[in-house]
C-alpha cells in the first residue's frame, strides 16, 4: 500500500527537540519509503527543529502553522500538514496521523480495557509501537472494507459531542456514536481522507480551531468526518479512560458499528 504520514509537531523546549529526534529516528526506520507532511506550530526552537528535519533522509514537507491558527496543540500542527498535503495532490491508499506526544506528557498511564483488565503504558513510546507493524494495520484495513479510522486506544464518551463537522462538509449521513481515538495517533483510509481534504470548505483551512472546539479537535471531531462517509472505528484496545468516559465493552462497541454500518446502507442490524 502506498502510505503517507501527517506528524504535527510543537517544540517548546529543548526536551521536545529529543522528542523530535526520536520520532524522526522511528520514522527513519519504519516509514522511510513514505511521504511525511510535517505541520509545525509556532514555538521556541522551530528553527532547531526545521535543520533536524533536513537532516533525515526522509522525504518531507513541512509548513509552519501561522500565529494566528495557532491552538498551543497538536490541532494547528495537523490542519497545517493537511494543507500541504491537500496541495501536493497526491493519493495515498493509508495516511498515519503522529504527534510529537510526550512535548508535555511523559508519564506512565493506566487504562482500564472492555475486559475489565488494566492497561499499563509509557504513552509515546506506546503510541509508536502500534505502528510498528505497518503490515498489520494495511491488513486491518485490506480485511474489513468499512475500516476508516485504526488507533491503538478508542473511548467511548459518555455524552454525545457536537456535530462540528458538518460546519465544514455536507454529509448523507448522521454523526457516529461519540468515540475518540486517544492522544490523535491514527491511521485513517487514503480515499476517505482524500474526499475529506477535497471536500473541507474553504472556512476550515483560514480557522483557528479553538474559536470551534478545543484542543482534542483531532481526537474527537476530525474521524467523524471520515466515519460519516459510511467507515468505521477499529482499535487495539477499548479503554475506559476518564472518569466522563462512557464504561465501553466489545458488545456494545459491535453493536454500535453494525448499527451505524446498517443505517448507511439502508438494512439497520438487528
Amino acid at each position: 500500500m502506498v502510505s503517507a504520514v501527517v506528524l504535527a509537531t510543537y517544540l517548546p523546549s529543548r526536551r521536545s527537540l529529543a522528542i523530535l529526534i526520536e520520532t524522526l529516528d522511528y520514522l527513519e526506520q519504519h516509514f522511510g519509503d513514505c511521504d511525511i507532511y510535517v505541520g509545525i506550530n509556532p514555538s521556541p526552537y522551530v528553527s532547531l527543529g526545521i535543520e533536524l528535519l533536513r537532516k533525515s533522509s526522509l522525504n518531507f514537507r513541512y509548513i509552519e502553522a501561522p500565529a494566528h491558527l495557532d491552538t498551543r496543540s497538536d490541532a494547528s500542527a495537523f490542519q497545517a500538514a493537511m494543507l500541504i498535503m491537500k496541495q501536493s495532490q497526491a493519493s495515498y491508499d493509508l495516511v498515519y496521523f503522529m504527534h510529537l506526544k510526550g512535548s508535555s506528557l511523559t508519564a506512565e498511564y493506566e487504562a482500564v480495557s472492555a475486559s475489565g483488565d488494566k492497561v499499563e503504558f509509557n504513552i509515546f513510546k506506546r503510541l509508536l509501537d502500534v505502528f510498528r507493524d505497518r503490515t498489520y494495520v494495511e491488513n486491518v484495513f485490506q480485511s474489513e472494507p468499512y475500516t476508516g479510522t485504526y488507533s491503538y486506544l478508542l473511548a467511548k464518551k459518555s455524552n454525545p459531542i457536537p456535530d462540528l463537522t458538518s460546519a465544514f462538509m455536507d454529509f448523507s449521513l448522521p454523526p457516529f456514536p461519540p468515540y475518540l481515538h486517544y492522544y490523535t495517533f491514527y491511521a485513517v483510509r487514503g480515499s476517505a481522507l482524500e474526499q475529506v481534504i477535497d471536500e473541507l470548505s474553504n472556512d476550515f483551512w483560514g480557522m483557528n480551531l479553538f474559536k470551534i472546539s478545543d484542543r482534542y479537535f483531532f481526537e474527537l471531531h476530525f474521524p467523524q468526518m471520515i466515519w460519516r462517509q459510511g467507515f468505521l472505528p477499529r482499535c487495539e484496545t477499548l479503554v475506559s479512560f476518564n472518569v466522563d468516559d462512557y464504561p465501553i465493552d466489545n458488545e456494545t462497541f459491535e453493536k454500535d458499528c453494525a448499527n451505524y454500518l446498517g443505517a448507511s446502507h439502508g438494512a439497520p442490524a438487528e
